[in-house]
């Protein structure tokens, strides 16, 4: 048989996708507030040892974006809070190790925080790969299977921000375009809802308050929680006592990963 035949147990169903994902398939995840863009050739050269690259991304700040415009990245902007990209990439790890089968994930950073996802995911079945610099602290290269180390790029400038053109006289108004109806959002089922949670507690060191799940919940595109059959995320989480542990009730209070 040629080397395109795949031996039994090597595909896993992507029900997101409607496709077989093959075992040897890699998401190369990019901290792109972190690591700088000079890195992107090696970072790429590295994720692409490991297997199929199937998915890149790269998430950060627009104006910390601009030097990751590289054929085949996805972008990922949100310059709402200095740290909601960070919880963004540690949301959609999840998603595609949990929700989507990947069982190759490659974290590209040398922050730290980073440490308590790679645990989570490799809890999870995931192999972990870790990519960053030097100062890629000991706890988060021991959190991931293994570690690749790249050159310091200290000293590389990263790409002139050149100021926008003065935009020309703006034309003659047209007629108002028709406003489109507004579409439901739709709301997401209990494993959507667990995958959202775990992974923002994954990435906050297994804890976070019960109101900052709200803002959470709307980035990832859904109406509020009130809206759901659930009410309230206190109802919710108590009513998944084998994944959650509460706090009681107060303006601080927390939920944990048990």
């Amino acid at each position: 048989m040629g080397q395109d035949m795949v031996r039994q147990g090597e595909l896993l169903a992507d029900p997101m996708l409607g496709r077989q994902t093959g075992t040897t398939d890699v998401a190369l995840l990019i901290d792109g507030d972190n690591v700088s863009p000079s890195l992107a050739p090696a970072i790429l050269a590295q994720a692409r040892s490991k297997g199929d690259l199937r998915i890149a991304r790269a998430y950060g700040r627009a104006e910390q974006l601009r030097g990751w415009a590289v054929p085949g990245l996805r972008r990922i902007i949100d310059d709402a809070a200095p740290d909601r990209t960070d919880m963004l990439l540690a949301m959609e790890a999840v998603d595609l190790a949990v929700g989507q089968g990947l069982r190759r994930v490659v974290i590209a950073s040398s922050d730290g925080d980073f440490a308590q996802l790679a645990l989570f995911l490799r809890e999870r079945g995931c192999r972990v790969v870790g990519i960053g610099t030097a100062k890629a602290p000991e706890g988060f290269r021991a959190a991931c299977h293994m570690f690749a180390q790249l050159p310091d790029a200290q000293g590389t400038p990263l790409p002139t921000v050149t100021p926008a053109p003065k935009p020309a006289a703006a034309p003659a108004p047209g007629p108002r375009p028709i406003p489109a109806r507004p579409v439901a959002t739709p709301q997401p089922g209990r494993d959507a809802l667990d995958r959202l949670v775990t992974a923002a507690l994954a990435a906050n060191g297994r804890a976070l308050q019960l109101t900052a799940l709200n803002a959470l919940y709307q980035k990832a595109g859904h109406t509020p929680i009130s809206a759901t059959p659930h009410k309230s995320w206190r109802a919710y989480l108590s009513s998944r006592p084998d994944l959650y542990v509460l706090d009681p009730r107060g303006p601080a209070a927390m939920v944990r990963l048990r």
